[in-house]
């Protein structure tokens, strides 16, 4: 059998993040954004996001809103999203945010 050489592999270097780059996520996590689409809009990696999130305490910052909660209470009445974004004057996946984010909220 022949030999065959290791082909030396570049390095990868990690990306460092600016402040305005974490200033940035945690607006839109205040917003609402899960982590996923929070790394999908400024390029990082959704865990890199959770440290960031587990770093600064940002579930403590997050409160649940009263159009949250009001949005919540329309939907366990029997609305659908498209009545409820209506009501609230309000576009139907920024209803589904805070839907979500209020159930997140009562179960913590």
């Amino acid at each position: 059998m022949k030999k065959t050489k290791k082909k030396a592999t570049a390095t990868k270097h990690r990306q460092s993040y600016t402040l305005d780059t974490k200033a940035n996520a945690l607006r839109l996590y205040l917003i609402g954004l899960t982590l996923n689409e929070i790394g999908k809009i400024i390029d990082a990696p959704p865990r890199t996001v959770e440290k960031w999130q587990i770093a600064e305490n940002w579930k403590q910052q997050r409160q649940t809103t009263d159009v949250e909660i009001k949005a919540l209470e329309l939907y366990n009445s029997g609305k659908q999203y498209k009545e409820i974004a209506k009501v609230l004057n309000k576009s139907i996946p920024t209803i589904g945010r805070y839907i979500r984010t209020a159930r997140n909220e009562k179960k913590s």
